[in-house]
């Protein structure tokens, strides 16, 4: 995905990730195994392919979430720094592009147990994407991801 994006071509910025910020409007990106999990809900997969964040996610799945053993490690010992990497889209919204279950700890935490996870610096590898970018995604999607460790990544 990264090279059907250019991605190594891209600027990035890295930003600090504040401690109260809510990453439930973050949309689940490019991925075809999180964007399944749209897919097999009747009613989440009513949700336009591009509009699909983590809070929807963790709403309308909680069993899912509570469920998932790699969540529920990260909730129980999340890492003292880490970094995430997002692509900020051209009408504002952020759409994350490598720490899902790590967003998904977070944000599951404020919505079903409605408490912040203790952690300490997340940071942010943001780059931007253009309309013609985002006009691809649905096409990246589909075509998945050409590395060679796909699924092999611990979290």
């Amino acid at each position: 995905m990264a090279e059907q994006l250019h991605l190594s071509d891209r600027r990035w910025d890295i930003l600090k990730v504040m401690e109260h910020a809510d990453l439930s409007e973050w949309r689940i990106g490019p991925t075809q195994g999180w964007q399944r999990l749209f897919e097999e809900d009747a009613e989440l997969r009513k949700v336009p392919l591009l509009e699909r964040t983590f809070g929807q996610l963790v709403r309308a799945k909680p069993e899912w979430v509570r469920g998932h053993k790699a969540i529920a490690d990260i909730q129980g010992n999340f890492p003292a720094e880490t970094e995430l990497m997002a692509l900020a889209l051209p009408e504002g919204g952020i759409m994350a592009f490598e720490g899902h279950h790590r967003i998904t700890a977070l944000v599951a935490a404020r919505l079903l147990d409605n408490r912040p996870l203790p952690r300490g610096d997340i940071r942010v590898a943001l780059s931007y994407l253009n309309p013609g970018d985002v006009a691809r995604l649905p096409e990246v999607i589909r075509r998945g991801s050409d590395r060679v460790d796909k699924g092999n990544w611990p979290y």
